[in-house]
Formats: structure tokens, C-alpha cells, sequence
């Protein structure tokens, strides 16, 4: 708010002030709205005197303060020239409600109020005080004369603060915001609070208005706080209030009595749930003894539990288990009979082998293999070389000098690689390159062994047949 004049001197409409030695404040009724007294505390945050007048001096800004039918400083200006017209300065000075404004005009050492008398035209110089410091009786220097000071003042109001007290937080971040008064030169600038009457704290805030966040600890306290702003305005009277703050989160324990988490259909199965709060206080207590669990499907189950203490924090705690069928067996059936190979046939026996490629290849050189399979299996094919071998009892081993001489003759087989393929149940054709491991077999004879296996059986009937490996 502005108080003090419109700086106008068309306005003079002053009351007077006779006797030479009365007692006279300035007017309090000249301008609508405004007066010289402040009526509430605040700051002043700029001043402004019209500087219309001949003399060039310097003023000084000053609050008063009503004592006993005087005046006490509380508060002034340097002493700061003014050029003709209305001027305007920054200040900060606290002032309260009830005390006035005024300025002292010094010249040629003279020190009294700026303010003019008589014609809306005329300014005259009259001893005015008091003098910053001391505690004087203003008087006029002409009985009966009327007079407005020409002078008013900016006064920010104090700022305010406001908190949002929940019943009970599950931080203790209180929210706090503190507004200023809406002057440009004023903002926010801190909250200060005071816990269970400790030490005073001073936390800044942000934005504007300008918030901040105070930290209460777990438990119930006494919060006081005010607001100040950038121009040293501090909130009066402060707040108090009442904080409950608990961060901390229920207990809740389950636990099987029967001591195991593992149950047959049908078998008898209880828990036990237990929650607890550090202040012992549960809104919402799932506390149970030998509380019974099913176990009439077999599966897996989670049951949970959820304690709420009075701050509203909460818990859930889970017990899982598993509830197992009685034993099935299974049925029993025939053994799967193995597969047979039948027909196993080359056309023609006797061939070239391919200079390149793998076993099994679309290629003109090599034969044909032809074979019946009695059921879909994977046939494992070796390609066997026939060497000279004796009898020994029903086995054709290799021959040493141990053997006897006269000992029976007969071809026994090494094993020269081995292929498979993938037959299905009934005719199967492929064409054999005469290569087994990357590499071509050497002119000879050679037996072809085939032996089926489908997945879960033993092997099959083995069927052979021989061919022969031409010379270029």
C-alpha cells in the first residue's frame, strides 16, 4: 500500500495547527485513502517527495514512532538530494502500525519538514522534528497555518505462510509455501521454523510464491513457523501446529504350522499370521492362529496377508505352498516293435565313386539304393571292407602265427564309415555317391550294412547287401 500525500500541491486541504506552540502531526484527511500513519507493519521499499522548490537541499526519509505525545526515530534514509519534481528512492526501513512518515529538508544547515503553506503555490521552510534519535514536539513556525507534507511512501506488507499439516505423514516432507506482498521489489525468501522449540532453522524457498519442504522426524512435534521475504520482512505472529510423522511400515510374518510348505490332497494344513507396528497400532490388524489353508486340488497357491498401521503405511506379506496329487501309475503298454529293413538292393553293384560330394547326393555317378523299412526310423548304413581272416570257434578273427595253420578260412569286415538316412515306413530310394567322410572309397569289394532304430526301441533287424567300387 502508498501512504502519505498525493505529492500534489493542488491538494493542499490540510487542517490547521494553531498556536505557536501546539502540538501538530501532518494531515491524516488531506487525500482520500491516504494518510501519513501506517496502519499495518510491513517494510517500506521506496519513498517519494516532490521536489518543487528553489533551495537544491537534501532529504532524509524518516519513520516515526508515536511516544507520549512525541515522535521517536525508528528508522531513516541517508540524506539524499532532490532535483525538482516528484522523485522517487529505494529504501528498505521496517515500520509498524501506527507510525508515520516524514522527511527533514537540510539547507544552510537548517534542518525541518518539506512542505508548503498557504497559497497551493507557495513552499516555505518551517522547523520541524524530530531529529533522528531524540524525541521532540513538532510545532509550526506560523500560528494557525495549514501544511501537508509533500511525501509518501511504498510499505510491502509482511509476508504470510502456510503449511499443509496432514493428520498423520508417511515422510515428515512437510509442504510449506510463504507469500510476499505483490511489489516487484519483494519476493520470498525463506521459511523459518522451529521444532519442539529447538534451534531456529532458515530454509530458503523457491519460486513465488515460494515453497520449500520442512523435515519433521518420526514421532509427534511442536512446529513453528514464519516467513521472511528479500526485503527482511518477517511474519508475525508465527504459526504452530501439531506434526505426527511415522516413515515406518508394519511387520507381517506367515508361517505354516505344520512347519513345511509342501501338502498332499486332503492332509490337514493351518498358518500362523503376526503384524506388528512400532507404535503397536494397527488400523488394519490381519493377526490369526492356526488359520486353515486348502488343500483339496492339487497345485500351487499363494495366500497374503495386509497389515495398515494408523499412519496409513502398509504391508503385505505372502505364504506360497504346493499341494501335490496321490501317485498315478501309469498304464502299461506292449513293447513297440522294432523296425526291419527288407530288400535292401544297389542297381548297379558295381560303380564309380564320385570325385567329390557327400554320401547321400543327386549325382549320375554312384548307384542306387532300394530298401523296404517296416516302420518310419533313421537308418545307420555302414560301409564295410572284406579282409582275409581264420575261424576261431564261430568268430573269423585276424590271423597270426598262434593260428594253426590248417585252420578254416573266412572274410572278416572293417568298418570303412558309416551315413544314416531318414526312411519312412514302406519303399525308401537314395543315391549312394561311393564316398564315405568326405572322402571316395579305393577300388574293392565292399558290404553295405543296414541297421534301422526308431526313437524308444532298440535297433532293428540288420540287412546287408555287397558292391563293388570300379577303376576309373
Amino acid at each position: 500500500m502508498t501512504i502519505g500525500s498525493d505529492l500534489s500541491a493542488a491538494n493542499d486541504t490540510g487542517v490547521g495547527c494553531p498556536g505557536a506552540t501546539a502540538t501538530c502531526t501532518e494531515s491524516q484527511t488531506a487525500i482520500p485513502g491516504r494518510q501519513v500513519t501506517s496502519p499495518t507493519d510491513g517494510t517500506v521499499v521506496r519513498w517519494r517527495a516532490n521536489g518543487n522548490n528553489a533551495l537544491g537541499a537534501s532529504l532524509t526519509f524518516r519513520v516515526l514512532r508515536p511516544a507520549g505525545g512525541a515522535f521517536t526515530g525508528a528508522g531513516a534514509s541517508a540524506a539524499t538530494p532532490v532535483p525538482a519534481g516528484i522523485q522517487t528512492f529505494s529504501v528498505t526501513l521496517p515500520i509498524h502500525a501506527g507510525d508515520v512518515i516524514g522527511v527533514d529538508q537540510t539547507n544552510a544547515g537548517t534542518e525541518a519538514p518539506f512542505h508548503h503553506t498557504g497559497v497551493p503555490s507557495t513552499f516555505t521552510i518551517a522547523e520541524f522534528g524530530p531529529k533522528l534519535g531524540a524525541s521532540e514536539t513538532r510545532v509550526p513556525d506560523i500560528s494557525g497555518s495549514t501544511f501537508e507534507l509533500l511525501v509518501n511512501a511504498d510499505v510491502a506488507a509482511l509476508p504470510t505462510s502456510t503449511a499443509s499439516i496432514p493428520a498423520c505423514s508417511q515422510t515428515g516432507a512437510i509442504p510449506a509455501s510463504v507469500a510476499s506482498d505483490p511489489d516487484p521489489a519483494v519476493a520470498p525468501k525463506a521459511l523459518h521454523v522451529r521444532i519442539d522449540a529447538g534451534a531456529e532453522q532458515a530454509l530458503a524457498t523457491t519460486g513465488n510464491p515460494g515453497s520449500v519442504a520442512v523435515a519433521v522426524p518420526n514421532g509427534t512435534h511442536s512446529l513453528e513457523f514464519w516467513g521472511e521475504d528479500t526485503v527482511g520482512g518477517l511474519e508475525s505472529p508465527h504459526h504452530t501446529a501439531t506434526v505426527r510423522v511415522d516413515t515406518a511400515s508394519p511387520t507381517v510374518t506367515i508361517t505354516s504350522d505344520q512347519g513345511k510348505n509342501t501338502y498332499t490332497v486332503g492332509e490337514p494344513a493351518s498358518v500362523t499370521v503376526r503384524a506388528t507396528d512400532l507404535d503397536g497400532f494397527l488400523a488394519a490388524n490381519p493377526n490369526a492362529n492356526n488359520q486353515p489353508i486348502s488343500t483339496a486340488l492339487p497345485g500351487t497357491f499363494t495366500i497374503t496377508r495386509t497389515a495398515t498401521d494408523n499412519c496409513g503405511n502398509t504391508t503385505t506379506a505372502s505364504f506360497t505352498y504346493t499341494v501335490t496329487a496321490p501317485p498315478v501309475f501309469p498304464p502299461v503298454f506292449p513293447p513297440v516293435a522294432s523296425a526291419a529293413i527288407s530288400g535292401l538292393s544297389l542297381n548297379p553293384t558295381a560303380f564309380l565313386a564320385a570325385p567329390a560330394g557327400p554320401s547321400i547326393a543327386r549325382k549320375r555317378t554312384g548307384t542306387t539304393v532300394s530298401y523296404l523299412d517296416s516302420r518310419t526310423a533313421t537308418t545307420t548304413f555302414t560301409v564295410q571292407r572284406p579282409v582275409k581272416g581264420i575261424r576261431h570257434g564261430k568268430r573269423c578273427v585276424k590271423p597270426n602265427r598262434n593260428r594253426r595253420r590248417h585252420a578254416k578260412r573266412c572274410a572278416r569286415y572293417l568298418n570303412a564309415g558309416s551315413f544314416t538316412h531318414r526312411d519312412r515306413a514302406g519303399p525308401n530310394k537314395f543315391h549312394f555317391t561311393g564316398r564315405i567322410n568326405r572322402r571316395k572309397l579305393r577300388p574293392g569289394r565292399y558290404r553295405l550294412r543296414a541297421t534301422p532304430q526308431t526313437p524308444g526301441t532298440k535297433p532293428g533287424r540288420t540287412a546287408y547287401t555287397n558292391f563293388k567300387i570300379k577303376r576309373p
